[in-house]
């Protein structure tokens, strides 16, 4: 029925949000990184988990966007 249907847009809706935080938490590395001509002073570690989080957001949000639109697709059809 419909609660069910409004229950796995949210989940999406919320998962597309926690994709996009994890993104923005990085944003302030990669705009130092920027700031010092590209000069990484943050360590490896730190590269390479924000780099983690950025490609996490990417895949996640498609993932997310394209089951949301599925659902509202079946909910038309």
């Amino acid at each position: 029925g419909a609660p069910t249907k409004r229950r796995s847009a949210d989940a999406y809706i919320g998962n597309l949000a926690l994709a996009d935080l994890a993104f923005v938490v990085t944003l302030p590395l990669w705009a130092a990184y920027t700031a010092l001509r590209f000069h990484w002073p943050f360590g490896s570690a730190l590269c390479k988990l924000s780099s983690y989080l950025v490609l996490l957001n990417m895949f996640a949000s498609a993932f997310c966007l394209g089951c949301l639109g599925f659902e509202r697709y079946l909910a038309i059809v």
